[in-house]
This record gives structure tokens, C-alpha cells and sequence, in this order.
């Protein structure tokens, strides 16, 4: 989890090992419209932000209710909060109450203030992109030998 404030060698940035469900199957049941464009996520703080529908679609979104092996705690969104990676915190709402699937493109409260409204983190957002893409065809094969060096 980073803060999209975060300078380059900054400390807000942490790392945990999050324990949820995918939001996926929740978002199929409901039935998500074919008009619907963004999901405006609702905190209890009063806290929103959006994000297009294919992305909280994504198989790797969560609803997460456990931080490092713990129920959560207040300041890091218990009850339940939502993980999406690749984003900054920014798109990630502490104490999620509501997802509103919306039929046009709305800003949420740091969006508003002038923050980036895609809020992806660089390093995370080309690793998807190598993710969406077939990269290895079967075709080509590499060997190593005991000595490690490629055959």
C-alpha cells in the first residue's frame, strides 16, 4: 500500500499480508448494468472515490477484513475495506459501506482537489500490462545446466 504522496524513497508505503474475498462473484450476483461506466466507492468517513467498472472487476480485487494474520483495525478500515491492486491508497476506501455503480464519469474528493483520478502506481501498472498479454508462444524452450548458464 502506497500513499500517492509518497516521494521516491518515502515511508508512506507499507507492506501486509491482506485476508479477504474477491469482490468479483458479489459484483456478478448484483448484476452490474451494461451502462454502468465507474464504481463510486463510499466510506463511512464520508470518504469516495471511482474507478472504471472492469477494473474492481478484476479477478485480485478484494474484500479484506484480516491485516497481517489479524482482524482489522479501526485505523487501517475495520470493518472491511477495499484492496485493488496496482492503485494508490487513494483508490482504495478504509471502511468501504457502498460501491454505486455509476453511468457517468465522476470525480471523488481527492480527484476534485487535483490528484490523478487513474491513480496507478507506475511499477504495478506495467507489470499488468505484461500480465494482460500472451508473452511466451511454447515454441521457444530454455535450459539450464548445473553450472546455471543457459543451453
Amino acid at each position: 500500500m502506497e500513499c500517492i504522496g509518497n516521494p521516491t524513497g518515502g515511508n508512506l508505503i507499507g507492506n501486509a499480508l491482506w485476508t479477504g474475498t474477491p469482490l468479483l462473484p458479489f459484483l456478478q450476483r448484483a448484476g452490474v448494468k451494461p451502462e454502468a461506466v465507474q464504481f463510486m466507492m463510499h466510506g463511512a468517513d464520508y470518504y469516495e472515490t471511482t474507478l472504471p467498472v472492469a477494473e474492481l472487476q478484476c479477478p485480485d480485487v478484494r474484500l479484506v477484513y484480516r491485516m497481517n494474520q489479524a482482524p482489522l483495525k479501526k485505523e487501517h478500515g475495520f470493518p472491511v475495506r477495499i484492496i485493488i491492486p496496482g492503485y494508490f491508497g487513494q483508490k482504495q476506501p478504509k471502511w468501504l459501506v457502498k460501491l454505486e455503480a455509476i453511468t457517468q464519469e465522476k470525480y471523488g474528493y481527492w480527484e476534485r482537489q487535483g490528484w490523478s483520478n487513474t491513480a496507478t502506481i507506475p511499477t504495478h501498472a506495467l507489470t499488468r500490462q505484461v500480465q494482460k498479454h500472451r508473452v511466451w508462444n511454447g515454441d521457444r524452450q530454455v535450459t539450464l545446466t548445473r553450472s546455471g548458464e543457459a543451453g
